[in-house]
């Protein structure tokens, strides 16, 4: 089976989504634990599972984009880790939405920060794709 985690958008609205996320996170792991399966685990980050090895894809619309960007963008430090998880996009949301989704410059600061993460969204996919084994 093909699985596809797909995310709304709704500017900042979004912090909501990524919360949820962040409980679907320590939920998948404790619950992988007791199920007795096994996902990677990632350095600095125990006891939750990364949204890449649970869905084989995802999609966002609006700031479900961005959210879906964060997990897909790998870290190029050397491991198989992803860059952002759910506390990761909380963080910056709560500490950057104001900029992000200011109501002053809102379309041309939401639309630069939107292409960013379709092009970190989409060059992450494919160094992901060609990497993999």
């Amino acid at each position: 089976t093909y699985s596809i985690l797909s995310l709304d958008g709704g500017g900042i609205r979004g912090l909501i989504t990524a919360q949820c996320l962040s409980y679907f996170e320590k939920y998948a792991f404790e619950y992988s634990t007791e199920m007795g399966y096994k996902f990677p685990t990632y350095s600095g980050r125990p006891g939750i599972v990364a949204m890449k090895d649970l869905f084989d894809m995802a999609a966002g619309t609006s700031t479900g984009s961005i959210i879906a960007a964060g997990f897909g963008y790998p870290d190029f430090r050397g491991s198989t880790s992803p860059m952002y998880f759910a506390e990761d996009v909380i963080e910056i949301y709560s500490k950057k939405g104001d900029l992000i989704f200011s109501k002053n410059e809102g379309a041309s600061v939401f639309f630069q920060v939107s292409f960013m993460a379709a092009f970190i969204l989409a060059w992450g996919f494919l160094f992901y794709w060609i990497g993999k084994d």
